[in-house]
């Protein structure tokens, strides 16, 4: 995969797709194996036309920059045009010219409700209405329902939000993860006979809704029982803190976490023998949760 700036040119003619691709769910993946397929068969090349940062989100993204680079690379695509935020500026129509002379776009993909250009004036309407100035062929891919839920990106945060976590991952085609830097705590939960890791996430990556959680450690190999919010019951701010079962040894500096289930919300206690309680409860429910999950 090589990445391009708008300001580059290419001698092959390519099939391109556009859009947003935070997530990269099932419907993304979708369009770009169209692409792929059909740069195959017409011996074009591939590409992929996306912000390096989301154009209009600052907060509650799905991937992080990088992320979304190393997403990008595993889809096996020839190009990635990675569009910087000053892009936004650039017309619908001018934006098409430099697709047609600076990226011999022949084949064009999108998602039904994307739209780029200066205020985001181009949707496929307004593609149809100038197609023949540009001479390539548009596709427009209609919406990809799971259980009757549309697949995208605004429904998936949505969701996420609300601390549904099992229901995104047929959306997405995996669990949602987030990937935390291991940070100090209070020590509390080594006290209560619980150790956690506790973790400080990239800003700007969502974070699902408060409560508690089964997880998955991938890196690990590992579930675990994973605390989102603030602790009530010792007067102290949110964290991220996640207990992992069954392993005492080292996480390394970084830990990236799988959202399989969402057990209950963030609770205040009596005192310190009260949760400890919970915390035993909450652990059965979980080792329940995966038990039917293997």
């Amino acid at each position: 995969m090589k990445l391009l700036r708008i300001s580059d040119k290419l001698e092959n003619e390519t099939c391109a797709c556009i859009g947003s691709f935070d997530g990269m769910h099932i419907g993304h993946k979708a369009i770009i194996e169209d692409v792929k397929c059909y740069a195959g068969l017409k011996g074009l090349k591939s590409l992929i036309i996306t912000f390096r940062e989301h154009p209009r989100l600052e907060k509650n993204l799905l991937f992080t920059p990088e992320e979304k680079l190393e997403a990008l690379r595993e889809t096996g695509i020839d190009y990635v045009l990675l569009l910087e935020r000053e892009d936004m500026e650039i017309t619908a129509l001018e934006f098409l010219n430099i697709l047609k002379n600076g990226f011999k776009v022949k084949r064009l993909v999108m998602g039904f409700n994307h739209r780029f250009g200066k205020n985001r004036e181009g949707d496929p309407s307004f593609i149809l209405n100038h197609l023949s100035e540009f001479q390539f062929e548009l596709v427009i891919f209609p919406p990809i329902k799971v259980n009757g839920i549309v697949v995208s990106s605004t429904n998936i945060r949505n969701m996420l939000l609300e601390g549904r976590v099992e229901e995104v991952i047929p959306l997405l085609g995996r669990r949602y993860s987030i990937v935390g830097r291991k940070v100090k705590g209070a020590g509390l939960g080594k006290n209560l006979g619980f150790p956690t890791v506790n973790l400080e996430v990239e800003g700007g990556k969502l974070i699902p809704k408060d409560g508690v959680y089964v997880v998955f450690l991938p890196d690990l190999g590992k579930y675990g029982v994973m605390h989102i919010g603030d602790r009530p019951t010792f007067s102290l701010d949110k964290s991220l803190e996640v207990h992992i079962l069954d392993f005492d040894g080292d996480v390394g500096d970084t830990l990236r976490v799988e959202f399989v289930k969402r057990i209950r919300d963030v609770m205040r206690f009596k005192n310190g023998k009260e949760l400890r309680e919970r915390i035993i409860k909450d652990i059965e429910v979980a080792k329940r949760v995966i038990s039917s999950a293997l």
